[in-house]
């Protein structure tokens, strides 16, 4: 195993998840109540969506149309 790309993501990670389309990263920020959204290439940050509650999990739907969020609460 190696590893391709390290992120710093300034939160607490929970989980993480790919795209279907495997081209985004998206990671499940609890402490700050974020999902983060990286190139899954290059782990540069996309966007980060402010959610609330904290996020324990994050799953893309199969069209990449919705995020599925579960709250820690």
């Amino acid at each position: 195993m190696r590893i391709d790309g390290v992120a710093k993501t300034g939160g607490e990670v929970r989980s993480i998840a790919l795209s279907v389309d495997e081209s985004v990263l998206y990671a499940a920020l609890s402490d700050s109540a974020e999902i983060l959204a990286l190139e899954a290439k290059s782990c540069k940050e996309i966007t980060r969506l402010r959610v609330s509650g904290e996020p324990w999990a994050v799953l893309p739907s199969p069209d990449a149309d919705s995020l599925f969020v579960a709250d820690f609460d």
